[in-house]
């Protein structure tokens, strides 16, 4: 590696740093190659042009090149590291390539180049290469900038020759041809600058330079000052005399070079305490009254100092290598590693939290050694810093985990840090102790005997100790051993008492009392230095001979007794030994269960040789045995202090328990009033007190015998008597529902003592009647039971009729119902005016939708009716709504309850029809013709519906429908219902003028056959008069009518003398006369009428010279009963049969 230039990427940047950085030569400007401040700006990109050699004779191979730029104030900072590659260089080739880097911090840097070949270099020393590196923070060229303030005496100097690159300069003067004035000063002062990031105290120097030129007289000088956190300006440095005072030939520029920290350098060393957040400098110029000259030119102003890291490049991490927990009061450690995941080197301060009050901790390195945690730790990027955290747990520290925290912190900046959390297990030890007999085992000469010996583990651990046995003391002819079922080896977990089982033989010959001790020792397998040591002591005792019995033993063996009361047994001791022994005494108790056996309270009995006492016990029989129940079974014992011998009496088992009868009954629950009508419970216990099974019955005493009342269990209803098991089979209980339901005619607030029994099935006698019966005080409830029923209402409507709603109020209950009001409302959808309604309280009006006050009497009620009369123009399908509603109903809980009934009639049923009438063809009625009449009929009526058509006109005027005549009856139409679609039907009418007035009115009246409905129209006709020719014609018809009148009066006459007899065998048939009267009808297209209401004379026109003759007449003449007219105008059907 040769070494690496560098030069400003972008040419911008060139032009404003050149002239005090290392890219040499500047064009212009000729300075030395070692003459400049600095090799880059900070945040500005510079291009390293690095040259490699190969200085052997082999080719190299692939190269990589790997520029670091280190900061020269940390261990270990990289500021920007990259790799690139080199082709292969022949043996004593070289070659450059080109990286850019940006450096992000000011100050004085390493740049750190590494050049590695895939082929085994045979000098690597000569591989790396490390040169200086220089980053400004601050340059200022001094063109006009708004930040730099130049007071009086201070201007940007553009004349020629007094500026370096930017075409201006800082100048402290009144330009190159003037001079400055006597006594000045002036000031030029930089803005104020964020230099806090400063590192303190570095390695090289922190300060400021330019490039400056022109003269000053004696005396008269530049003074730069920095601002200190005070706010005081400090001397920095400060020029004066001359270095170029004409310029007409050109400039001649001077910097500095200071030794400061080891090295030379053009920079002004700027003391650490000028750097800080509010960082100033001015440059002051002053002069006296002895001279002036032309001032100083400054340029090219650079500032130089080491930033500190910032917080984001530190960053951290912690992980636990190991833990090795200790006992109470001995040293275990935790081991954990800091690994720095940041950019830097740091120191990081390691601090155990939690430690419990008592405790002791200390830090130790990987090496062992110990170090002070408050000095850190260094650990570079990537590289894992680890320790070791040494705790001793308190003597009395408890069993188990405890939860800690480790806090790694950052030395520069605290708020860097991380915390690990860490438990530290306290173990459990194990503390073994021997707890030697308390009373001295002892053994009759020639006997083998066994005692135990108690062995405890205090400590907090499971272990397994080892029994060992020191004999040295014991005699030769004793034999002391572990039993045969007894192992040397024994687990004992914590706080654990186990015994450990031994046997002694003692000599048929040793004296009774003699005493012989052993070492007996207890130590733990896991811990060897934990173990306890006892000296257990053994004796040879007396040969005992004696007897216990019981003092009158009952003839068949039994001993009863009644539950809950106390028997005693008496015993006596008889000592058949010849020489006098001490005895203790108790029972042996088996199936002991719920009585209770009291051991003999006197003391030991001292007895000398043939020699009796006595003893007694007390046995309690438990208050809830049962009968027959069998007593425990029980062994006097007596044991010889002297020989330890014990000695068994014969075993008794006779007690037993007598029957007996209890029942009780309780009472759980009642209400305090009996509410009528319901069924009122009351919760009994009914509990069998006694020692045996039974049956019981409740009875309810002094109820009314209206009353009611029953008993249930668990919600089913029982009859007879309740049984009772003993207590132990956990069936001696029952809970009973008592019911009392009381008639509706029980007056309310009355009193009633009831007494309630409980007796036994059988008439046992009960050993405790006062709990067999419970007396309750209870009083009749009032009971208000309001219910509300729509008895009636009308099942349909018609407009203009009228509905009704008709609803009861019932009070059911036994008090007077004085709370209620009544509400009656109606509505109608669609919303209908006109609607008058009329509400009643049992036949009395009362206002609608108002409150009525009403009063109804126990068992009564209150009848409510709404009638209401429909208005006529009411539309079908309208819905009424009829409704009662009753106020103050309240439940039980006094809540507010609905009470509500209506009535939705509809309006369902209509009747309605119309009719209309006119000419079919406007004008007069021509002579010997008919008028055509047209009636319109329409129904919309929700019923079949049958109209009488009636038309009645002048006098001599015939009328007919559909061509058949009208009579008075009257013409009948049928119509189905016609409310979904209307009905219609056209009748076409005619009006023949046989004789009468010419001009007159034809009525049609139309009317439902039930007369509800009618129409009428009239209709004004007028016919022509006929042709005067005419009259003869008519005189000859009228004089042949007056011929038949006689022919038929001759008749008439000959016929009445005839027998009756014989106008009964012979039907004389009936001839019509005339065109025929008919209801048949048929529908028939005709054309819209014309209505005539016209009164005036028509004006007459004949258009013919005599009548129409009509067709020709049959063989047999007219038919009966027809007129000429009549043929002339309804012949021609006649012959068609269509009349």
């Amino acid at each position: 590696m040769v070494n690496a230039t560098v030069a400003y990427t972008n040419f911008a940047d060139e032009s404003l740093y050149k002239m005090f950085s290392s890219n040499h030569p500047v064009s212009g400007f000729d300075r030395p190659a070692e003459l400049f401040v600095i090799d880059a700006m900070v945040n500005t990109s510079a291009t390293l042009t690095i040259t490699v050699e190969n200085v052997g004779s082999n080719p190299s191979g692939v190269i990589d090149i790997n520029v670091r730029l280190l900061h020269n104030d940390y261990t270990y900072f990289e500021l920007a590291n990259t790799t690139l590659q080199m082709a292969n260089l022949a043996g004593g080739g070289s070659n450059t390539v080109e990286v850019d880097i940006t450096p992000s911090y000011a100050g004085n840097h390493t740049l750190a180049m590494t050049a590695t070949s895939t082929i085994s270099d045979d000098n690597p020393n000569n591989d790396l290469k490390n040169q200086p590196f220089t980053v400004g923070h601050t340059y200022f060229n001094c063109d006009s900038s708004a930040q730099w303030t130049l007071g009086s005496g201070w201007i940007f100097s553009q004349d020629v020759f007094t500026y370096m690159s930017q075409s201006s300069s800082c100048h402290a003067g009144n330009g190159q041809f003037s001079n400055y004035n006597n006594n000045q000063i002036a000031v030029m002062t930089t803005p104020v600058m964020d230099m806090s990031d400063a590192f303190q105290n570095p390695s090289r120097t922190n300060g400021l330079s330019f490039f400056y030129t022109g003269s000053t007289a004696a005396n008269d000088k530049l003074t730069i000052y920095g601002k200190n956190t005070f706010g005081a300006w400090v001397e920095v440095g400060s020029i004066t005399g001359t270095v170029d005072a004409v310029f007409t030939d050109g400039g001649t520029w001077q910097t500095f070079s200071v030794v400061n920290k080891g090295h030379a350098s053009p920079l002004i060393p700027v003391e650490d305490g000028l750097f800080h957040g509010n960082s100033q400098f001015k440059f002051e110029f002053t002069s006296d009254a002895s001279g002036t000259d032309v001032g100083f030119f400054i340029d090219e102003i650079v500032f130089v100092y080491e930033q500190k890291v910032r917080p984001q490049e530190y960053k951290v991490s912690a992980q636990g290598v190991s833990t090795n927990g200790a006992t109470p009061g001995e040293w275990g450690s935790i081991s954990l590693q800091i690994e720095n995941t940041g950019n830097i080197s740091e120191v990081f301060i390691p601090t155990l939290v939690g430690l419990p009050t008592g405790w002791n901790a200390y830090y130790t390195r990987p090496s062992g050694t110990s170090f002070d945690p408050m000095g850190g730790l260094l650990a570079l990027p990537g590289t894992p810093a680890g320790f070791t955290i040494k705790i001793q747990p308190d003597a009395n520290a408890s069993i188990g985990f405890q939860q800690m925290s480790v806090n790694i912190t950052s030395q520069q900046y605290p708020d860097v840090y991380t915390v690990l959390p860490v438990q530290f297990l306290v173990k459990a030890d194990r503390i073994p102790v021997i707890h030697p007999p308390p009373v001295r085992p002892s053994c009759p000469p020639s006997y083998t005997c066994t005692f135990e010996v108690g062995l405890s583990n205090q400590g907090g651990a499971t272990d397994v100790f080892d029994l060992q046995m020191d004999m040295s003391t014991i005699p030769s002819d004793w034999s002391i051993n572990l039993a045969w079922t007894q192992t040397s080896s024994v687990l004992i977990r914590p706080n654990e008492t186990i015994q450990a089982m031994f046997t002694m033989t003692v000599p048929a010959d040793e004296a009774p009392d003699t005493v012989v001790e052993f070492d007996l020792t207890l130590q733990a397998q896991n811990d060897s230095t934990r173990s306890d040591s006892k000296a257990i002591g053994v004796s040879a005792s007396m040969l005992s001979d004696a007897s216990v019995s019981m003092n009158d033993a009952p003839q068949n063996g039994k001993i009863f007794a009644e539950a809950g009361t106390q028997v005693v047994l008496k015993y006596t001791i008889w000592n058949n030994a010849s020489r006098q022994d001490i005895f203790s005494m108790r029972v042996d108790v088996e199936n002991e269960g719920s009585w209770t056996v009291h051991q003999p309270t006197r003391p030991d009995a001292v007895l000398n040789s043939g020699t009796s006492t006595t003893f007694e016990i007390a046995i309690d029989l438990p208050i809830t045995a049962q009968a027959d129940d069998r007593g425990p079974t029980i062994t006097p014992i007596i044991e010889s202090k002297r020989s330890l011998m014990i000695i068994e009496g014969e075993s008794f088992d006779g007690l037993r328990v007598t029957a007996s009868y209890d029942v009780g009954i309780e009472l759980i629950a009642s209400p305090s009033r009996l509410t009528p009508g319901i069924a009122n419970e009351v919760e009994l216990l009914l509990v069998n007190h006694g020692n045996g099974p039974t049956e019981a019955q409740i009875e309810l005493q002094n109820a009314p015998t209206t009353w009611t009342w029953w008993l249930s269990i668990d919600n089913e209803n029982i009859t007879g008597s309740i049984p009772l098991s003993v207590s132990y089979d956990l069936e001696h209980e029952e809970n009973v529902s008592l019911w009392i339901l009381l008639p509706m005619t029980e007056a309310a607030g009355e009193l009633h003592t009831l007494s309630i029994v409980a007796v036994h099935n059988n008439n046992e006698q009960d050993i405790d009647e006062e709990d067999n019966s419970v007396e309750i005080v209870m009083s009749t409830a009032s009971v208000r039971i309001p219910s509300l029923e729509l008895v009636q209402q009308s099942d349909s409507a018609m407009a203009g009729q009228t509905i009704m709603a008709e609803a009861v109020l019932h009070n059911d209950g036994n008090a007077v119902e004085n709370r209620l009001s009544a509400i009656a409302r109606l509505s109608s959808v669609p919303p209908l005016p006109g609607m008058i309604a009329f509400f009643s309280v049992e036949g009395a009006d009362q206002p609608l939708a108002s409150e009525v006050a009403l009063i109804v009497p126990a068992a009564g009620q209150q009848r409510l009716q709404l009638e209401v009369l429909i208005p006529d123009d009411a539309p079908l399908n309208t819905r009424f709504v009829l409704e009662f509603e009753i106020l103050g109903v309240v439940d039980d809980e006094e809540l507010p309850v609905d009470m509500m009934v209506q009535a939705l009639v509809m309006l369902n049923q209509q009747r309605g029809f119309d009719s209309s009438a006119g000419l079919m063809q406007a004008g007069d009625v021509p002579h010997g013709t008919s008028a055509a009449v047209q009636v319109n009929l329409s129904s919309t009526s929700t019923m079949n519906e049958q109209l009488r058509i009636q038309l009645s006109g002048e006098d001599g005027w015939q009328t007919s429908c559909n061509k058949m005549l009208v009579n008075e009856s009257g013409w009948l139409v049928d119509f189905s219902p016609g409310h979904i679609n209307q009905q219609t039907m056209e009748l076409q009418c005619e009006v023949l003028r046989l004789s009468g007035p010419s001009r007159g009115t034809i009525t049609i009246t139309t009317t439902t056959v039930d007369g509800t409905m009618t129409r009428e129209h009239s209709v004004s006709l007028v016919f022509s008069d006929p042709p005067a020719d005419e009259s003869l014609s008519s005189i000859v018809l009228i004089s042949g009518g007056l011929g038949g009148l006689v022919f038929l009066a001759a008749v008439l006459f000959l016929l009445r003398g005839r027998p009756r007899h014989e106008a009964d065998d012979e039907m004389a048939p009936i001839v019509q006369a005339g065109p025929p009267v008919s209801t048949l009808q048929s529908d028939k297209d005709v054309p819209d009428l014309v209505e005539s209401e016209q009164t005036a004379e028509p004006e007459v026109v004949s258009t013919s010279t005599g009548p129409t003759a009509g067709p020709p007449l049959p063989e047999t003449g007219l038919p009966p009963g027809w007129t000429e007219e009549q043929w002339q105008y309804y012949g021609q059907q006649y012959l068609d049969g269509t009349l």
